[in-house]
């Protein structure tokens, strides 16, 4: 059991590293010029939260892709991954809404976002990211089904 918990462990801490690394190229890294042909001006405060938000999106769906019970790297990978996402997705609104005027309200899975010109409902793609890696992990993590009589079913037998 303690070397089951050590390997957890290691495996969080090791996916938190890696996601840390990707954050801090991905916050330096100007991939706005990759995405579109017309050059972006860096000034507005919320880029570096939006570039986190793209990467780590990027890598959250490369991670849930492969994530497994016997995978825990990835596994691990794919939660601090969609916490890094809503971090710096909820960071760039926050930051978008003190710099740009604009009055931003979450709402269940959307947001509504009212400036001078009218409002705009948007998926929150954080919160459907959360909730997408709380029910893998809840199908990943479960164990097998029971029999109708209690019993653990062995698919080996």
């Amino acid at each position: 059991m303690r070397a089951e918990l050590r390997r957890e462990l290691g495996a969080a801490l090791a996916a938190l590293a890696i996601t840390l690394l990707i954050a801090a190229l991905a916050a330096a890294a100007p991939i706005e010029n990759f995405l579109s042909y017309y050059p972006f001006p860096r000034l507005y405060p919320w880029y570096a939260y939006w570039r986190v938000a793209v990467v780590m999106f990027f890598a959250w769906i490369l991670a849930s892709s492969f994530a497994s019970k016997e995978r825990r790297l990835v596994r691990w990978l794919m939660v601090t991954s969609a916490l890094a996402l809503a971090v710096s997705h909820y960071t760039a609104l926050a930051a978008e809404a003190v710099v740009g005027g604009v009055e931003i309200e979450l709402l269940p899975l959307f947001y509504r976002v009212e400036a001078s010109g009218g409002s705009m409902l948007k998926l929150d793609i954080a919160q459907a990211v959360l909730l997408a890696t709380i029910v893998e992990t809840a199908l990943i993590l479960r164990k097998s089904p029971r029999t109708a009589s209690g019993e653990q079913q062995n698919p080996s037998r």
